[in-house]
């Protein structure tokens, strides 16, 4: 008898075509899918923040005005948004350790990269070892993991910043730290790079990575986020 992954519920099974070719459905019961919000057409083009129509939003205008951040990140893609589902799920992966949650989309994860990014090299962004102590694993790298064997630890993180949930949305998109550095250029060289994450509020982080792996020789730069927020 199966189990639902994120509430334990056990998970009545109502075989149908559709339940048939879904099969992260089986990985929860209806009341947790239900509040599962995935990410439709009606979004910004660019970054995937759900809207009422594909424009580019208005943090993409402002990023691309931005003399010092214009042109660092080509597009990012994610699946949910970030609801409060969403929330709770995200306290229970990435603050109390629970990795086997991301398990239940893997195989979305897997086909997004394969559509999108298929020969884009995978790089996870990377903790800083505080916060690895912290909670003992990277979630970036989990979710990495999800989409392809091989990633690319060619990041680190060199400056423990505060956590970005702290800062307000103008901080976040005003601040030009440089957190990351690329231990390892060569395979960079010539090389489009998807970075991989949890959460896509402003993009402020995955352009901080871009710009040290764009100077590192990368020939572009896109990111993979499980929720956008």
């Amino acid at each position: 008898m199966n189990k639902c992954l994120y509430c334990q519920r056990v998970i009545e099974e109502q075989v149908s075509w559709s339940t048939l070719f879904q099969r992260e459905h089986r990985q929860f019961c209806h009341a947790c899918w239900q509040q599962i919000k995935w990410i439709n057409d009606l979004r910004c083009s660019r970054c995937y923040r759900p809207q009422s129509s594909q424009s580019v939003c208005l943090d993409c205008v402002r990023w691309d005005k931005s003399n010092h951040w214009s042109n660092k990140l080509t597009r990012n893609v994610s699946l949910l948004s970030y609801n409060e589902w969403a929330q709770d799920f995200v306290a229970r992966f990435k603050f109390r350790g629970d990795v086997v949650l991301v398990k239940a989309f893997e195989h979305e994860l897997k086909r997004l990269y394969s559509r999108q990014f298929h020969h884009h090299l995978i790089v996870p962004i990377p903790l800083s070892e505080k916060r690895m102590v912290e909670r003992g694993f990277n979630q970036s790298e989990a979710l990495a993991r999800c989409m392809a064997t091989s990633i690319n630890d060619v990041l680190t993180r060199v400056i423990h910043e505060e956590k970005t949930s702290k800062k307000l949305r103008w901080q976040r998109m005003a601040g030009r730290s440089r957190p990351f550095e690329v231990s390892e250029a060569g395979c960079l060289k010539s090389r489009d790079v998807v970075l991989v994450d949890d959460i896509y509020t402003t993009g402020a982080t995955v352009r901080k990575a871009a710009t040290v792996l764009l100077e590192a020789g990368a020939t572009s730069v896109s990111s993979i986020t499980l929720f956008r927020s």
